[in-house]
């Protein structure tokens, strides 16, 4: 029996339904890709020449020695990078405020030396016309996969999701090579010392942004107080406890020597080699002088990038510092201790409360009820750790009733101390909980040692 594309095709029917298909498909990709007149909207405030008279001295300073026109605009934004695009003519730059936050003023140039390169390579004209095409052949083929129509989705898919393939491998190593040509310019026009630096810097401070975001900042912007963000981030990619995961993160990534056929970036340690820099598998150490200090009244910036990427509402919460931060914390770990406490009843002290962790998993059933009724199933792994967090919240609870201080500083776990000693209370709890300590070693600590009779239970 004929297939249905041979009968498709025997009738004559099939070769003019396909044809149909194909010149619809590729109507759909040539819209997305002709240029349309879209509206920019900045993603933060305008750092413009009058304003910021001494940022801009460094981005024409740059420009000139790159031989190319300075940016029209630059904007400020909340990312850990930089980047440049060119909008109805006009030239933009976009800098990210948690970069200038770490990087100092030679990497900053750096950075914006390979910002101009792609400007002087043409890649912000080519590689708009890239991305749209991308997207529009990446959604021309996702339309015709997810057709309900079994030729569309079966048969005309198919030359379409070849042409997606090879159009994503050919571009991407298009845009390899634009990286390495703008390493090439900033290596020229600063150092390729400050080049490589700055690569190392922005590899090891980026994935931190994210949790520096949700743990430290998040929180103050929930309670309606608005900390300072590029102060806090400085000082918590500087904190000593953290420079040994920067320094992992870094050395992961130069584990790859060859980037993935539809990658649009060099691996970094490509890009470091094409540098001729030393493959430093370790973090810079803390700009001494951030590029921060070239901006002026940097409350003020911070306040309308907040207001712009979460509404003017947050840009009129209360400027508080990160002392408030402790007050934060506390808040939010009373709360969970009064919604969850019950599940490990009223007998625990502080000083039971490793025994509690070793035993962990006793306590499901009493926090099953607890939870709403959607979230009653849950995995037991993920049980254990609400328990373990719910058990490190009443001690650091019971530690405040019982005289204790509480510390919170951005990118440190909430402590509490008892004299000149602190107590990271989540830390040896998870141990003893995943059988990595034994149960011993928290009556160990002198904090719990010293308010060990204390109950946990809430009054």
């Amino acid at each position: 029996m004929a297939g249905p594309i041979a009968l498709w095709a025997s009738s004559g029917r099939g070769n003019l339904w396909a044809t149909v298909a194909m010149v619809g498909a590729g109507v759909a990709i040539m819209r997305a890709i002709v240029p349309k007149r879209e509206r920019f909207e900045p993603p933060g405030p305008e750092l413009n020449r009058t304003a910021q008279p001494r940022l801009h001295a460094l981005l024409d300073r740059i420009a000139v020695r790159a031989g190319e026109r300075p940016a029209d605009f630059v904007y400020l934004d909340l990312d850990v990078n930089a980047a440049v695009f060119e909008h109805r003519r006009r030239r933009i730059m976009l800098l990210g405020l948690p970069l200038l936050a770490t990087v100092d003023s030679d990497e900053l140039s750096a950075v914006v030396a390979h910002e101009y390169g792609h400007f002087k390579g043409g890649d912000t004209t080519f590689g708009r016309w890239i991305w749209r095409t991308r997207v529009a052949v990446l959604a021309t083929v996702h339309e015709l996969a997810s057709s309900g129509h079994w030729f569309r989705r079966h048969v005309v898919r198919w030359p379409f999701q070849w042409y997606a393939a090879l159009f994503l491998r050919i571009t991407n190593a298009v845009s390899r090579r634009a990286e390495f040509a703008a390493d090439a310019l900033a290596a020229s026009v600063t150092s390729a010392e400050a080049a490589g630096r700055a690569l190392r810097r922005v590899q090891a401070v980026s994935p931190a942004f994210d949790g520096y975001w949700q743990s430290d900042v998040a929180p103050m912007l929930e309670s309606e107080r608005r900390p300072p963000i590029a102060s806090g981030f400085a000082t918590m990619t500087a904190h000593a406890e953290l420079a040994s995961i920067l320094d992992e993160i870094v050395m992961s990534d130069l584990d790859g020597a060859e980037p993935h056929p539809y990658d649009s970036d060099p691996t970094p340690r490509q890009r470091l080699e094409a540098l001729g820099v030393p493959l430093a598998g370790s973090a810079p150490a803390p700009a001494e002088h951030p590029a921060t200090e070239l901006l002026d009244d940097l409350p003020y910036l911070e306040r309308s990038l907040l207001g712009r990427c979460f509404g003017e509402e947050v840009a009129t919460f209360r400027a508080a510092d990160w002392t408030e931060a402790a007050t934060v914390h506390l808040e939010r770990l009373r709360a969970t201790a009064e919604r969850f406490g019950a599940a490990f009843g009223d007998e625990l002290t502080i000083g039971s409360a490793g025994a509690a962790a070793a035993d962990i998993a006793s306590r499901r059933a009493a926090l099953r009820p607890l939870l709403a009724p959607e979230d009653r199933e849950a995995p037991d792994e993920l049980l254990d750790g609400l328990l373990l967090n719910v058990l490190g919240a009443l001690v650091v609870n019971a530690g405040v009733r019982a005289g204790a201080s509480v510390t919170a500083s951005p990118g440190e776990p909430v402590r509490i101390s008892h004299g000149d000693v602190a107590l990271d209370a989540w830390e040896p709890l998870r141990l003893i909980a995943s059988g990595q300590a034994d149960r011993s070693t928290w009556m160990r600590h002198p904090v719990v040692g010293a308010l060990q009779g204390t109950s946990l239970k809430a009054h």
